[in-house]
């Protein structure tokens, strides 16, 4: 189900570096990820193991900034637990830095930005999200999460700073809807002692945006070696989808696009000029 008329993304290595210059932070160093493909890991949760699972990624990039395009999707068919029980499955996807390998690495000192338009269809509950994994839950993390049964739309879990898009601005989610999902972090020390991060959502014609949310402390007995604020070290950064088992309904199913996913890291200061910084874009490009 890929759209390929249709993109609605971020403008690219833009909206974190605009941001930290038109604001006079200082800019630090970062040694991101050079992601150029993702990798897929399934049944991370199995409540229902005869389900049948068909699943592909298109996702290429060439880093460090050249050109990225693709997607990934998950389709599940018979999600009725055997008509015996259980309540959801949950699958993932993680960008990579060696092909498609393993996952990508991501410390806390990383700053990214990235983004995709998120579809799900089916008759199945289901919800699926852009997500940051901590260090000590790297298959299952925070998420900015869209939710089928009851249209929410938020971010939370792991490290993520809580922010419901639901209640702060009236929006919900509805199955068949794309909706644009958008997030950008800062580490520590750019902004503040405490990493700062962005949500963003595109729906129905119109944005949204949680502005720059500050992190919670970490626990001190944990630092080093994974810091103190921000994501902590190590990280996974991707996508995940969750369709959810009804026993009632053996043609029960649900399927998730993510389109036009968009990575990117913030360039290193001494490959980006000043004026070129100072008039990147803020906010969703529409071609």
């Amino acid at each position: 189900m890929m759209e390929g008329n249709r993109k609605n993304r971020f403008v690219t290595a833009g909206v974190v570096p605009a941001l930290i210059v038109a604001l006079g932070f200082a800019v630090v160093a970062s040694a991101s990820p050079a992601i150029d493909d993702v990798v897929l890991k399934t049944r991370i949760w199995n409540d229902d193991p005869t389900s049948v699972l068909t699943m592909g990624e298109t996702y290429t990039r060439t880093p460090p900034a050249g050109p990225e395009s693709g997607g990934v999707w998950f389709d599940e068919q018979g999600l009725d637990g055997g008509g015996v029980g259980g309540w959801a499955n949950r699958h993932n996807w993680r960008f990579s830095d060696d092909g498609g390998i393993t996952a990508a690495v991501f410390n806390n000192s990383d700053t990214f930005e990235m983004a995709a338009d998120v579809t799900i269809t089916g008759p199945a509950n289901a919800e699926a999200a852009l997500e940051v994994a901590p260090w000590w839950s790297l298959d299952v993390g925070g998420g900015l999460t869209v939710i089928t049964w009851n249209g929410e739309i938020a971010a939370f879990g792991g490290r993520m700073p809580y922010y419901n898009f639901t209640a702060s601005h009236g929006i919900t989610y509805t199955k068949g809807d794309t909706v644009g999902l958008a997030m950008a972090y800062v580490p520590p020390g750019v902004v503040s002692v405490a990493g700062q991060i962005k949500y963003d959502v595109s729906l129905g014609g119109s944005d949204y945006t949680s502005g720059w949310l500050a992190f919670d402390e970490g626990n001190p007995a944990e630092d080093p070696p994974h810091g103190l604020w921000g994501i902590l070290s190590p990280a996974e950064v991707g996508g995940y989808f969750l369709p959810q088992v009804n026993t009632a309904d053996p043609n029960n199913w649900s399927h998730v696009d993510f389109d036009n996913i968009h990575y990117a890291p913030v360039p290193e200061p001494a490959t980006v000029g000043l004026l070129a910084l100072m008039t990147l874009a803020m906010g969703w490009r529409r071609r």
